[in-house]
C-alpha cells in the first residue's frame, strides 16, 4: 500500500520548528556514533515535533518528518 504524502508545512509551523530546533539545538547536536547519542538526539527531535504538534491545529507531525524539513529548510536558505 503506498504511503499518502505529508501535507504542506505551514508558514507558522516553519518558524515554530526553527524555534523548537534554537531551544533544543543542544540534544539535537549530541555528538558521537553510540547508541546513547543516537537516542539523545531522536529525543531532541521529538520535543521539538511535540512543541509543534502543541502549537498548531495542523496535521501531526513525526519526529522524522520534522528533521528532515529542518534539513530541506536549511538546503533551500528559506523559510
Amino acid at each position: 500500500m503506498a504511503k499518502e504524502r505529508a501535507q504542506f508545512f505551514s508558514q507558522a509551523e516553519q518558524e515554530l520548528l526553527m524555534e523548537g530546533y534554537a531551544e533544543f539545538e543542544s540534544l539535537i547536536k549530541t555528538t558521537g556514533n553510540t547508541s546513547k547519542s543516537a537516542k539523545a538526539r531522536r529525543v531532541g527531535w521529538q520535543k521539538v515535533a511535540d512543541k509543534l504538534n502543541a502549537a498548531t491545529t495542523g496535521p501531526t507531525r513525526t519526529w522524522e518528518q520534522v528533521k528532515v524539513k529542518y534539513e530541506n529548510i536549511l538546503q533551500n536558505g528559506s523559510l
